[in-house]
């Protein structure tokens, strides 16, 4: 039987892992359209995790990325990649709330109200408002609003 396994670090590398025996999907750094998977030259508080032992222990890896890449630039440093041949899909804001390295800082705010939905003992009605009613990635977007997410884009993108 398969099991999934969540594995939420999105403040420290922009990363959701969900982990079947067969299918990690690594929200990621650098992709490409190729999939490969490079870590950062700067990397969000200066650390790696399992990703590469995730993705080698399964048979797929998806990777959802802020941007994909052009395959030049992961070939400028080619000793920086740790996943080949993953499937890719670009979703601006895909880490929200956490941090993306190099894109975003973590939304403070959202996960202060989210401290609160949990200290009122209101997660349901948390999940309800930001997982459970979305119909897609677009959705959520419009519920933060634009201006929000912009707010907390690096000065340098």
């Amino acid at each position: 039987m398969k099991t999934i396994i969540f594995i939420a670090i999105l403040v420290i590398l922009s990363f959701t892992v969900l982990a079947l025996p067969q299918v990690p999907n690594k929200p990621s750094f650098s992709i490409d359209s190729k999939g490969n998977v490079q870590f950062p030259n700067n990397i969000f508080l200066g650390r790696l995790f399992c990703e590469q032992e995730l993705a080698e222990s399964s048979t797929k890896v998806v990777c959802s990325v802020e941007k994909i890449v052009n395959n030049v630039a992961i070939m400028r440093h080619p000793e920086r990649t740790i996943i080949r041949n993953a499937q890719v899909i670009e979703i601006p804001f895909g880490a929200h709330p956490g941090a993306s390295n190099g894109f975003y800082i973590p939304d403070l705010n959202h996960y202060k109200e989210y401290a609160r939905y949990c200290r009122e003992r209101k997660f349901n009605d948390y999940l309800k408002k930001y997982v459970f009613n979305m119909k897609n990635h677009e959705d959520y977007i419009k519920l933060i609003g634009k201006n929000e997410l912009n707010s907390l884009k690096l000065k340098n993108k």
